[in-house]
C-alpha cells in the first residue's frame, strides 16, 4: 500500500511540476507574472479608441486573455499543492474599467468576447 502512496504522490509532483515549469513557483512570481500581464493587456485597450482599432488588436488581446488563463491555471494547480498565491488587484480593476469602456463601443462587446474564446477553451481543456 506504501508502494502506491508513493507512487501517486510522486506522479502528483510531478504533474505539477511539469505543467508550471515555464511558469512562477512562488507566491511573488505568480503575482510579479499577474500583474504584468494585466497591465500589459490593458495598456493595449487603452490604445483603442474606435471599433475599426478594436478589430485590429483583436490579435493581440487574444494573445493577453490566453497569458491570464494560463496563468490562471497554473495558480489553481498551485493551490491544490497548498499554496494560496496573492493576487493582483490595483491592475485588475484598471483592466476591468478598460473591459468596461470597451464593451460601451458599438460592436465592441461581441469583438472583445471573440477575442476571449482562446482562453476560455484553455478552461475547458
Amino acid at each position: 500500500m506504501g508502494t502506491v502512496s508513493n507512487f501517486r504522490y510522486s506522479f502528483g509532483l510531478f504533474v505539477v511540476l511539469y505543467f508550471t515549469a515555464c511558469t512562477p513557483t512562488t507566491v511573488e512570481g505568480f503575482h510579479r507574472e499577474g500583474e504584468a500581464a494585466a497591465k500589459a493587456l490593458t495598456e493595449e485597450m487603452r490604445k483603442i479608441q474606435s471599433c475599426d482599432d478594436l478589430r485590429v488588436a483583436i490579435p493581440k488581446l487574444r494573445k493577453g486573455y490566453v497569458r491570464l488563463a494560463r496563468l490562471t491555471i497554473a495558480v489553481s494547480e498551485l493551490k491544490e499543492s497548498g499554496v494560496v498565491p496573492l493576487m493582483p488587484s490595483q491592475a485588475n480593476d484598471e483592466l476591468f474599467a478598460e473591459i468596461s469602456r470597451l464593451y460601451e463601443l458599438p460592436g465592441g462587446k461581441e469583438q472583445l468576447i471573440a477575442a476571449q474564446r482562446d482562453a476560455l477553451k484553455l478552461f475547458n481543456m
